[in-house]
């Protein structure tokens, strides 16, 4: 429209000018007017208008979607031909358009001629090689990689953007055999350069954050195969794509396999979430065979011209990962190897740099292989390695290998910036290099620099005690490691199962950063250790008296003691404390919880909770069951049941451990260390336990935390802090329909929270974290905390994982990054979501709440609520999106349900959009023009209580 008005003014400034001529005389305008009819809608030709005139000047003007190409519409006197260049009145195949029509109209003097033109509207497309602007189906799918394959050129499947662009989710499952996007011949598979023979995919490929589901495959790849979805991408795009696959690779050569690309040369995958199934029985041969959960091999170029970086940035992938290594017990550059992320980086030597940036990896590894890390084994010439998270534990057999949880190998020009290893790690051979960040650094050029986050918070066992680090095994060349915060525990593996830990602290860190080699100890500045679990002390301490438990049958006894409300001072210290002496290992028994107490949901205790100081020490309590019955009515299950007034700390939970309830008749807490906890303290407590339910009495509260249950304060505070969430959740067929406080919570670390009414002895939530991804039927999930009820303050919390719910029953259930519903007096600071949360039921327009931090704000008077200086850079997605009423998503709260609440100083990135995208509504992207949009999409009532300020967009750090 802007276009149209702009040549009316100069047709009003030209009219002026032949006002100026001799008004008297009349002049002639003749036009051709033929090729008029029915123009095409897509891709139509440019037409020719004839026109043929004595006025000394003539102006000519069109509809919007019409260009002459005179300039500004005037023309002059005689005969003249002008082309029209006519706009495309096509999408692509979801998309309706139009008929369209106008007028074209010449004027000068006092004569003026008007030509009708007409063009068609897209109804269908009947040409099979008509554009369609996207993938619409697996029909089309299976055409456009056979396009690739035969090296044509792919423009029926090209937006506008040049963009092949997916329009629908895929599902794969009716496929016998896989052919990759970009099947080449050969890709060359060296480590200094990639020669390739036959047709890469070189386009852009967006995703649109749509799914290609049951992407399996069983494949036996031959000498210089690269295989994955895409084969080899040459100076291409990926992004915006989640992929489900369930694969199993062998190889008789060299190979290089991704679930997403095998080969990545001088290209960038971006914004691609796999979830996977990846299995191997290894190779014949003594090559190199690569396998990543992102991409087999990367690989860039520099040219006197231009410098091509390959990039893989912003990706996630959560796998089951079991592979062996078949005849290649090498752990060299021609071994077999595992990344999470990718398996091989390199460039020829050159000024090109290959990057893995933001990315996340989670899931398990159990392999024999030789090289096997979360990010990238091998990082070659020129590879920086940044801001990545590993989250996956790996158990590696290999006799002689080389594991770092984050790189095996980091070469020349190489680098390591603020990553953080938060699984843990055990290798079994005598001769392996282990290691939690990186197993070796052998060049000169290369470098570790640490960031505000601990370099490691997980577990490393190793057999091979010259080369075990909590850092990098053997430093032997580099150029500085700085600034590196490393917590977590280090220990010498025994085939029994009772390994060898040490006392790691603050004052002997340096001893347990692995090998130093004496001409670069002065490259290493700025390591420090903050104990997960502190139990430092200063050497001029005197020791600690050694009263305590030590084996499964003294907890046995304490446990009976406590409950039975007899005395327990042989197991309690000098200082009154009950300390751990050892890990315990209680054989899959049945357990009993130390506090078997009844608890009531209005936090009433009935029996002999523990009221004492528990000091674990850092041990690990696993192999124990507590199984609810089904009649089971005011119970709570966990290491401990019931604490009251009491102090647990220092304590790991087990993965195998396993609470479970069977549609319960009455209210039940379950966290796998507490239970229960009443104006208390619990702190440095990781659980890695297995938690399961299949739902609970409709109506009646049902609470299930990763690590604590439900917490509740009364005169007093009671306190959680430093607790991580590494639990695994099997939670399905939930029948309580309930979305308020007697609802179904699940929370990654705490299940639910309360006060009384003395906002002095608020229960505080500060710097826990949920590590853990799952997705749940319950009608309150909170990646941190499920229900934050009256009087509770959440602050420096954090959410690494994937929440989803999964719930099918007629009831509006709340999901969120932080936590699912604040009650009265509540706040939320400093916290932060980094995962993906949706309600997760394709086609529900109806029931499900979704947000980056809060699910729904309940009950806040006088803006004494708050969310205040958090941030969520996750993707938030429900089919609410599709809800014309009531849209209950956002960034920051799905719904803030017309209550007093202050928004303050928020970093807002991500993205948001429907659970099932359609061509018409992708996942938006937020930016610094469209981020305010997207706090909260509910209705506006239930925001107008709502103070926004000072809030901002940001990007992942």
């Amino acid at each position: 429209m802007k276009k149209f008005k702009s040549i009316l003014t100069v047709i009003a400034t030209a009219m002026a000018l032949l006002s100026c001529a001799k008004e008297e005389e009349a002049y002639t305008i003749t036009v051709d007017q033929s090729g008029f009819k029915d123009i095409a809608a897509n891709n139509p030709s440019v037409e020719a208008l004839v026109i043929t005139t004595d006025a000394p000047y003539w102006i000519i003007s069109v509809p919007e979607w019409v260009t002459p190409d005179i300039r500004h519409g005037v023309g002059g006197g005689g005969s003249t031909i002008v082309a029209l260049n006519i706009a495309s009145n096509y999408k692509n195949i979801a998309t309706t358009t139009y008929a369209r029509s106008g007028e074209i109209k010449i004027s000068g003097g006092k004569t003026s001629v008007s030509i009708p033109i007409n063009q068609l509207g897209h109804t269908a497309v009947f040409d099979p090689d008509a554009s369609i602007g996207g993938i619409t189906n697996l029909e089309e799918f299976l055409d456009f990689i056979e396009t690739i394959n035969d090296g044509e050129a792919p423009i029926r499947w090209m937006n506008q953007n040049m963009e092949i662009e997916l329009l629908a989710d895929l599902d794969l499952s009716g496929l016998t055999q896989w052919v990759p996007i970009g099947d080449v011949e050969s890709s060359g598979n060296s480590n200094t350069a990639s020669k390739v023979r036959g047709n890469p995919f070189s386009g852009v490929f967006n995703g649109g954050g749509h799914t290609i589901r049951n992407f399996n495959a069983s494949v036996d790849l031959s000498d210089g195969r690269s295989w994955g979805l895409f084969g080899y991408i040459s100076h291409a795009t990926i992004k915006d794509l989640n992929v489900e696959a369930d694969i199993n690779l062998t190889a008789s050569g060299t190979a290089d396999a991704g679930v997403v690309a095998g080969t990545v040369f001088c290209s960038t995958i971006e914004n691609v979430n796999v979830k996977a199934s990846i299995t191997s029985s290894g190779t014949t041969s003594t090559h190199r065979f690569a396998i990543g959960g992102i991409a087999g091999f990367v690989f860039g170029e520099y040219t006197p011209a231009e410098t091509f970086d390959s990039y893989i940035k912003d990706c996630k992938v959560t796998a089951t990962v079991n592979l062996e290594c078949g005849t290649n017990t090498s752990n060299g550059a021609d071994c077999m190897m595992y990344g999470g992320i990718a398996a091989v980086s390199t460039n020829a030597k050159d000024n090109s740099r290959n990057h893995i940036l933001n990315c996340v990896n989670n899931g398990t590894m159990t392999v024999n292989i030789g090289r096997c890390s979360g990010i990238l084994p091998t990082a070659n010439y020129g590879t920086y390695i940044e801001h990545c998270t590993n989250n996956a534990s790996q158990v590696n057999t290999i006799a002689n290998g080389r594991v770092g949880q984050i790189c095996c190998n980091l070469s020349a020009q190489s680098h390591i910036i603020d990553c953080t290893n938060t699984g843990n790690l055990t290798t079994t051979g005598s001769q392996t290099t282990t290691a939690a960040v990186v197993a070796l650094m052998g060049e000169d050029s290369v470098y570790i620099e640490g960031g505000a986050r601990s370099a490691n918070t997980g577990t490393i066992i190793g057999a091979n005690t010259r080369y075990l680090s909590l850092l990098c095994a053997n430093n032997n060349r580099f150029d500085h490691i700085s600034d590196v915060i490393l917590s977590g525990k280090l220990g010498k593996y025994k085939a029994n199962g009772n390994h060898e830990m040490y006392g790691v602290n603050a004052s002997n860190i340096m001893q347990y950063i692995g090998y130093i080699n004496p001409d670069y100890a002065d490259m290493i500045t700025g390591v420090s250790y903050m104990s997960s679990n502190p139990n430092d002390h200063d050497p001029e301490d005197p020791p600690e008296d050694e009263t305590g438990i030590r084996t499964a049958e003294d907890l046995k006894a304490f446990a009976a003691a406590v409950n039975s409300g007899s005395p327990i001072g042989e197991w309690q210290n000098s200082a009154g404390e009950v300390q751990l002496l050892a890990d315990i290992d209680l054989g899959g028994e049945e357990w009993t919880p130390i506090g078997n107490c009844s608890v009531d949901n209005v936090h009433v205790i009935t029996g002999n909770a523990f009221t004492k100081v528990f000091n674990g020490k850092g041990h690990t309590v696993d192999n124990f069951k507590v199984t609810v019955p089904s009649s089971g009515q005011n119970v709570v299950a966990g290491l401990f049941g019931a604490v009251s007034g009491a102090t647990v700390k220092n304590l790991v939970i087990g993965d195998k451990v396993v609470i479970s309830n069977s549609s319960v008749s009455g209210y039940v807490s379950i966290g796998a260390a507490v239970a229960f906890a009443s104006e208390s303290t619990l702190e440095y407590i990781d659980s890695y336990a297995r938690l399961s339910s299949d739902g609970g009495k409709d109506g009646v509260r049902l609470v299930i935390g990763g690590a604590i249950g439900t917490m509740y304060s009364a005169d007093d505070a009671c306190v959680a802090r430093n607790i991580s969430g590494h639990a695994h959740f099997n939670v399905a067929n939930s029948v309580n329909t309930n979305n308020g406080g007697n609802g179904f919570s699940i929370g990654g670390v705490i299940g639910y929270t309360a006060g009384r009414d003395a906002q002095s002895s608020k229960t505080r939530i500060e710097n826990c974290t949920n590590f853990s991804s799952f997705s749940v039927q319950a009608t309150r999930t909170g990646g941190v905390i499920g229900t934050m009820n009256n009087f509770t303050v959440a602050e420096g919390c954090i959410n690494f994982g994937d929440i989803s719910c999964t719930t099918v029953k007629p009831a509006n259930s709340r999901v969120a990054g932080i936590v699912s519903a604040m009650g009265n007096y509540t706040g939320i600071k400093n916290c932060v979501n980094y995962g993906d949360i949706a309600f997760a039921v394709p086609g529900d327009s109806t029931h499900g709440y979704a947000a980056g931090l809060v699910g729904q704000t309940n009950d806040a008077n006088d803006y004494e609520s708050y969310i205040e200086g958090c941030a969520s850079y996750g993707t938030v997605q429900s089919d609410m999106w599709f809800n014309t009423a009531e849209q209950f998503m956002g960034i920051v709260c799905a719904s803030f349900n017309a209550k007093k609440i202050t928004v303050k100083n928020c970093i807002l990135g991500g993205k948001i959009g429907p659970y099932v995208p359609t061509a018409a509504d992708h996942v938006v992207t937020l930016s610094s023009d469209n981020f305010s949009q997207y706090y909260s999409l509910t209705a506006a009532s239930r925001k107008a209580n709502v103070k926004f300020e000072g809030n901002s967009f940001g990007t992942r750090p």
